[in-house]
């Protein structure tokens, strides 16, 4: 091709790219038509279609070109020539090839997203484009590496996603392209790549048998050539859970959702089972807060937690837990080192304070939560403002309980937890105050069911 047809065929396409975002554009005083006409590009045209791609210019993405040619001249092969690239992500350009053609018209794969299909012969672009001829080609593309998110659960576990796709364990369940011309990408250890119905995600691994966790943001490299993808490991459990981590997730799950229906599991990848909650200030619940979330400790030991209330009303019982609901469950969990502290308003009368809960339902699962070090100061201004879990001898002036811990239960705390095997309070310390004096202390005693 000459300099001189080249330069014009450049004005050409340039004028039809423009036409394609500007509709009804005209060139000075000249429409885009009678500007064709003029230069004998009207009736030859190729149309490209990116087949899944695009071309990207400054403005948007194009799934389909259109380009007028003059008759007997080659066409363009390479767009990127006028800064127009055709790209796919995650997808490798093979070449142009002629659509396949159904009554001089492209066949399509997929009309919606402009996908035709290819006939499989390549565009010959030293053939030069005749008068009145319409071609249609598109791209062809090969997957580029990619990161593949595999499934990885128990065997018997089929995970259904919200759209009801269900998977089993060594399933794709999503995947993560390298961006263009970097070698490296990263995967989140702690971010679901599938929301599921009936099951949980846990944790991202590098390797099938979920020994090594990739932690925080992970860095991933693409491998040579000759490698499709790099496989990643997605582990789920059944049952819906929300997964707490931090004492952030302790946080939100004992002063905001400790009353709903809600399931926590406890799980972290390092290897570290305690969590310290010493900057977090928890609340003791009134006997009207059902405490009814379910929580699968898994073994971990939350330390240094803190129960403040002050200056309750009259009427009103606290304790840690409120009420146990008929839907709460503990499981395998230890608070080490509590802390509990409520007191009385002045001029108010008959309120119950228990360390643990003010009563508890007829299926209400406790196992294995363990109270390990905890110290309870309650307290009231005078004698005439009870707390009415405390015995008063009025003509002795003294005070006794043996029911500090479990309120709604007609028994002694010792009784309570001979019953309820699935927990036990050690290493305890309580004290209540009457107008400044403690009047009851009970120190270094084990309460618990051995």
């Amino acid at each position: 091709m000459e300099f001189k047809t080249k330069v014009k065929l450049l004005i050409i396409l340039l004028a039809v790219m423009a036409a394609s975002l500007i509709a009804g554009c005209s060139i000075g005083e000249t429409s885009i038509d009678e500007f064709l006409e003029k230069n004998g590009a009207k009736n030859q045209m190729v149309t490209y279609y990116a087949n899944g791609g695009s071309f990207t210019g400054g403005i948007s993405s194009i799934p389909v070109k259109e380009v007028h040619y003059r008759e007997n001249v080659c066409i363009t092969s390479d767009f990127g020539q006028e800064q127009v690239p055709i790209t796919r992500d995650g997808y490798v350009f093979q070449g142009w090839y002629y659509a396949e053609l159904e009554d001089g018209k492209p066949v399509f794969k997929d009309e919606e997203n402009n996908i035709v299909k290819s006939s499989g012969t390549p565009v010959d672009f030293n053939k030069k484009i005749q008068k009145g001829e319409s071609w249609y080609i598109c791209a062809e593309w090969e997957r580029d590496v990619y990161v593949s998110y595999v499934l990885a659960c128990d065997v018997d576990l089929t995970v259904t996603d919200k759209d009801g796709n269900t998977y089993k364990n060594g399933d794709e369940i999503s995947f993560k392209n390298f961006v263009t011309g970097s070698t490296t990408t990263t995967v989140n250890g702690t971010t679901a790549p599938l929301e599921s119905n009936n099951s949980t995600f846990l944790q991202m691994y590098s390797d099938k048998e979920c020994t090594t966790p990739i932690v925080g943001y992970g860095q991933i490299s693409k491998p040579a050539t000759g490698v499709k993808k790099v496989e990643v490991y997605a582990k789920y459990i059944a049952g819906k859970y929300t997964v707490v981590r931090d004492a952030g997730g302790v946080n939100s799950m004992f002063n905001l959702y400790s009353s709903s229906d809600m399931a926590f599991y406890f799980f972290n990848a390092d290897g570290n089972n305690t969590i310290d909650c010493k900057n977090i200030s928890f609340y003791p619940k009134e006997k009207k807060e059902l405490f009814n979330c379910q929580i699968v400790g898994n073994g971990f030991t939350l330390e240094n937690l803190k129960f403040n209330q002050d200056y309750i009303s009259g009427g009103d019982s606290y304790s840690m837990f409120g009420t146990f609901g008929e839907t709460a469950s503990i499981s395998n969990l230890t608070l080490k080192n509590v802390t509990v502290t409520m007191s009385l308003r002045t001029n108010n009368a008959n309120s119950a304070l228990y360390l643990v809960s003010l009563g508890m339902g007829d299926n209400t699962k406790l196992e294995n939560l363990v109270i390990d070090g905890v110290e309870m100061e309650i307290s009231c201004p005078n004698s005439t403002d009870k707390i009415t879990n405390l015995n008063y001898n009025q003509s002795e002036g003294t005070y006794s309980s043996d029911n500090l811990m479990f309120g709604g239960f007609d028994g002694t705390d010792e009784q309570f937890l001979a019953l309820n095997t699935g927990i036990k309070v050690k290493n305890y310390k309580l004290a209540v105050k009457v107008g400044g004096q403690t009047v009851i202390e009970k120190n270094n005693q084990e309460a618990d069911n051995e």
